[in-house]
């Protein structure tokens, strides 16, 4: 995945990146990813418990919400 970000055109893009855990959150990938797809601009992003996901429909529509005050 990191060769892959690496490689990317990123200049004018915008990242919204969104996962599911079991306890970590995001850890330390949202600042990593950061860095990799440098100069991109990554959004604010969604980390979601996997064991919740399905009923994560409110969560999910308040990110997107969110995301669409930032514009």
């Amino acid at each position: 995945m990191t060769t892959f970000l690496q490689r990317q055109p990123w200049a004018t893009q915008k990242i919204y990146p969104f996962c599911t855990h079991e306890g970590s959150g995001f850890g330390r990938s949202q600042d990593d990813l950061e860095k990799l797809v440098l100069p991109a601009v990554v959004a604010p992003g969604l980390a979601v418990r996997g064991s919740k996901a399905y009923q994560a429909d409110q969560a999910i529509n308040n990110w997107l919400k969110h995301l669409e005050m930032e514009r």
